[in-house]
């Protein structure tokens, strides 16, 4: 599925007017597209998207951002602690999707500490299937991370 027809397709997607910064939060974790010149986003609450894409059981990140007329698509998944269950958050949202555009996937943690042994094997394996298919994925962020685009 292209990117564009995930955005016409979803009935819950949020489009905004120009802005500088598209802001996403969820308790103490919040992700920040900083734009250099307004643009417009699309954005879905994907974990509680109804979308006709996916069923209601599906593992899904939070949030899917794309600024309208930019080559990325944005993955965005916050998080409390769980950072292992996070990556398959991601991974499943990317195989809904199916992005025919490069894209990034991002975790933002609020909470935990230190590594946990199953996430660097998990995390190695994601980074070379995405990369497969024209995609990144980044060690996971603490409470606010802000991406200049």
């Amino acid at each position: 599925m292209s990117c564009s027809l995930f955005f016409d397709v979803c009935t819950q997607k949020e489009i905004t007017k120009p802005i500088s910064n598209c802001k996403v939060s969820e308790g103490r974790s919040t992700f920040i597209l900083s734009a250099k010149r307004p643009l417009i986003f699309e954005k879905v609450k994907f974990d509680n998207c109804k979308c006709e894409i996916s069923q209601p059981n599906d593992e899904r990140c939070d949030w899917v951002i794309g600024p309208k007329d930019h080559e990325k698509l944005y993955f965005v998944e916050l998080k409390g602690g769980d950072i292992v269950k996070a990556l398959g958050q991601l991974e499943s949202a990317v195989k809904i999707i199916k992005p025919s555009k490069k894209f990034e996937c991002h975790i933002v943690k609020s909470g935990g500490s230190g590594s946990v042994p199953s996430f660097s094997t998990k995390f190695q394996i994601l980074q070379k299937k995405f990369r497969r298919i024209n995609g990144e994925i980044f060690s996971p962020h603490t409470n606010l991370h802000t991406i200049h685009i």
